[in-house]
């Protein structure tokens, strides 16, 4: 009997963290569960050229560690070749190449990783042959930079037969254990325990094997709960794969299994530089071409991991100046950097890209002007908009227009803290003690009310709120003072929270990465961990301005901290930058987006909706100016699947139709046997905007369906892609 199953509606928004699939109805007594995962993060940008290599390096390895980047191995067939160091600047340039240490054995094609603070090389080539060794070494990074002394390790038996010239695929750090992905013309996965203590590391155990050999030039990729294989080669002569495993890892350091992904990449190569950044895998060039390589596709990919585990579909994200296969490739500060390789030789050229512009704020209009020129402080971005004081008047920017909340005599030029239930002002351009509260009501409207006073009088300064607390940097600039809204919802009093390492007047507070920010006055930026009952932890350098600066303009959105201009000496600034926001408030370096229309030394900066204002900033002078620019991300990319369970089996799946207001659709799925068993993923093709898919399957019981969504815009700004309607069509 002919009958369906079919699901309502999932929509993907702008700027939204879940594609959601909601409604939807089932004949027969169908049921569905539904999982939802995010949007794509991450994408390459320009690249960046950095000093050359010392010597040419093919097959080396790029490890980063402790703000160095390290160039290990790689055509250097001496007793005890030199491994190289550089440090990566705030900016992600490099300085100068120098020796950090030297390996135990021959560094051609041995490969290494950095955990814990030690270095690892695994295998390597024989030098009177070429064959693979499965020589394994192990030495601490010293508090300088440099590399101690290497002590051999358990070596890895090689096999006799397994004669290939790069001998081991690839070793990764995966939560306390090392990995290899394979031998030539094996699919052998290897793993060996680290010892917590000395570093040193264990035996090596054979784990769950790849389902196909591409040992050779695969990117072998981790995360610390599963292993990511893509693409690679079963011999360096060809046969070249562009399939996309998944293993997760067990807690004793075992492959659980191998999930292959319905996305291939999109060409078949070996020798990439690749990375692992912000959610999704980064590849870039490689060998695509016949037995030596004569193919160097330039294209850059990425896919994004999904809420599972699984790798989402690729897609293209630029281009690399120069192709090349085999370099050393390393993930530092949001660059992937890829230095030596070869392209008809070996080469000492190292480069770097950004790998996520999420943050670039498109081009800027004027927005809607203040009701009047005037001295602005700092404002706060709330759910509503951007709130901020001009001319006494306790303004919020919403849906496109300024409403006033409050009048506020005497108060122009005051600072505004947005907590969880209201809006703190506080200091003016006229030193004050005042604090105001104004808070939320029911019906939209706010009541005012006045706060203890500060203890002492505070002109124009920096606050910010976050949940429950308020921080306020004091006149001085040498301490930090707090105040939390109590259990009735009043603002206690406003006390020392932490002293600052220097005095800082000039400087500007945000929140973001779980950490008060400080930035301003000094090049160096500032930050202090948020503990719990309104605490701060210690302060240390998180980051660096581009260049000093007085009193910058800073907001933070969706993981990134915007840097807007600012007073440098007596001029006044028109730069806009981003930087990506990292574990406990370190940033990555700052880019430069865009300049604002014009200068901006004071006023303050924010997001209202998808954008970022920038008001009341033009030049030196009070000004009713108001400028706005569109917040552009990655494309709107989501996956979402849902388990289709028919409590029987059907005679045969007749079609899918998927419809979707805009965009690519793309549909893979897997089905499940008459005794239950789940079948392997298969592609069942795309559609823009509507596909209709026909598997034609016989013995179905249930299915899981991957739905993908690809808005193609690259704007957060954009309408939302809509997937409008699936249905399984069926026969009993």
């Amino acid at each position: 009997m002919p009958t369906s199953a079919a699901f309502a509606e999932a929509a993907l928004r702008p700027g939204a963290d879940q594609l959601l699939l909601v409604g939807g109805a089932a004949d027969g007594g169908v049921g569905a569960a539904v999982r939802a995962v995010g949007p794509a993060r991450g994408d390459f940008m320009g690249f960046m050229s950095h000093p050359d290599l010392d010597v040419a390096r093919e097959v080396a390895s790029a490890v980063a560690w402790n703000g160095f980047l390290y160039a290990v191995g790689g055509n250097d067939r001496t007793a005890k070749p030199p491994i190289q160091k550089a440090v990566v600047n705030a900016d992600g340039s490099l300085g100068p190449w120098t020796t950090a240490g030297h390996l135990l054995q021959e560094g051609d094609c041995a490969q290494a990783v950095a955990a814990n603070g030690y270095l690892y090389t695994v295998g390597g080539c024989d030098p009177d042959n070429g064959g693979p060794n499965g020589h394994v070494a192990w030495a601490p990074f010293l508090a300088n930079g440099d590399v101690g002394a290497f002590q051999s390790s358990p070596e890895i038996d090689i096999p006799s037969d397994n004669l290939g010239w790069r001998g081991l695929g690839s070793v990764v750090h995966a939560n306390g254990f090392l990995y290899v992905a394979g031998y030539t013309r094996s699919n052998v996965v290897l793993f060996s325990a680290l010892d917590r203590a000395t570093g040193k590391p264990g035996p090596w155990q054979a784990t769950t094997a790849l389902p196909t050999v591409q040992g050779v030039g695969t990117a072998f990729l981790s995360t610390p709960s599963r292993l990511y294989v893509v693409a690679g080669a079963e011999d360096v002569f060809g046969d070249y794969r562009s399939e996309v495993y998944t293993g997760e890892l067990a807690s004793d350091g075992r492959v659980l299994g191998w999930n292959r992904s319905p996305f291939n990449l999109p060409i078949a190569v070996r020798g990439m530089a690749s990375g692992v950044w912000n959610g999704a895998l980064h590849v870039v060039s490689g060998c695509n071409g016949t037995n030596y390589c004569d193919g160097l596709p330039e294209v850059a990919y990425l896919a994004p991991i999904l809420g599972d585990g699984g790798v989402g579909p690729w897609s293209a994200r630029g281009t690399i100046p120069t192709p090349r296969r085999d370099p050393g490739s390393a993930v530092v500060q949001g660059r992937l950097y890829a230095l030596g390789g070869k392209k008809n030789i070996p080469t000492v050229e190292v480069e770097s890209a950004a790998l996520d512009p999420a943050g670039v704020a498109g081009p800027w209009s004027t927005g809607p002007a203040l009701p009047a020129a005037a001295d602005v402080g700092q404002g706060a971005s709330t759910g509503e908009g951007l709130a901020l004081v001009a001319k006494d008047q306790l303004l919020e920017l919403h849906d496109g227009a300024w409403r006033t909340l409050a009048t506020l005599d005497g108060r122009t030029g005051a600072a505004v803290a947005a907590t969880d239930t209201a809006l703190v002002v506080l200091g003016g351009a006229s030193p004050t003690t005042q604090v105001t509260v104004a808070r939320r009501l029911a019906d939209g409207g706010v009541a005012v009310t006045a706060a203890s006073p500060l203890p002492v009088a505070e002109g124009r300064t920096s606050a910010v709120g976050v949940g429950r607390d308020v921080f306020l940097l004091s006149a001085a600039g040498d301490a930090i003072l707090g105040a939390r809204v109590d259990d009735g919802g009043a603002l206690g009093a406003f006390t020392q929270r932490s002293a600052l390492p220097d005095a800082r007047p000039d400087a500007t507070l945000a929140i973001g990465a779980g950490a008060l920010l400080l930035a301003g006055g000094r090049s160096e930026v500032l930050g202090a961990a948020l503990l719990d009952g309104g605490g701060l932890g210690p302060w240390r350098t998180v980051g660096w301005l581009p260049s000093p600066r007085a009193r910058p303009l800073l907001a933070v959105r969706d993981g990134f901290l915007y840097l807007v201009s600012g007073a440098r000496g007596a001029a006044a600034g028109a730069d806009v930058w981003s930087a990506l926001l990292g574990p406990s408030g370190t940033l990555g370096p700052f880019q430069n987006l865009t300049s604002l229309p014009g200068a901006a030394a004071r006023g303050t900066a924010g997001v209202a909706g998808n954008a970022l204002v920038v008001a009341g900033g033009a030049g030196d002078a009070a000004s009713s100016e108001v400028w706005r620019a569109p917040l552009w991300g990655p494309r709107l990319v989501g996956r979402v699947s849902a388990t289709v369970d028919l409590e029987r089996a059907v005679s045969s799946l007749d079609a899918l139709t998927v419809q979707s207001s805009s965009g690519l659709v793309s549909v893979a799925l897997r089905t499940r046997d008459a005794d239950g068993a789940l079948g392997p993923s298969s592609a069942a093709g795309a559609g823009q905007g509507q596909g209709l898919f026909t598997p034609a399957l016989t013995s179905v019981r249930g299915l899981e369906l991957l739905l993908g969504l690809d808005d193609g815009l690259g704007a957060r700004e954009g309408p939302a892609c809509r997937l409008t309607g699936v249905r399984a069509a069926f026969t009993r």
